[in-house]
């Protein structure tokens, strides 16, 4: 919801950290938050996180697993 003051959330975080150890990564390390102008590719080690808020949704998570020509 657009009042809350954290990005990204703590649940999108402990997502982020279920990924990352499972991939045997430390989030620390790995996390890239939100991207603006021209950045380039994004490193294929890396995890990705976009925050988006407005009105009143509250608790809405979106996990992708993206590769070349394949999203799940």
């Amino acid at each position: 919801h657009r009042h809350k003051v954290d990005a990204p959330s703590g649940t999108a975080l402990m997502m982020g950290e279920a990924i990352a150890d499972t991939l045997g990564r430390n989030l620390k390390e790995v996390a890239v938050y939100g991207r603006e102008g021209h950045t380039g590719p994004r490193d294929r080690q890396t995890i990705g996180f976009e925050t988006i808020r407005g009105g009143d949704i509250v608790g809405e998570h979106t996990v992708m697993f993206i590769g070349e020509g394949e999203r799940v």
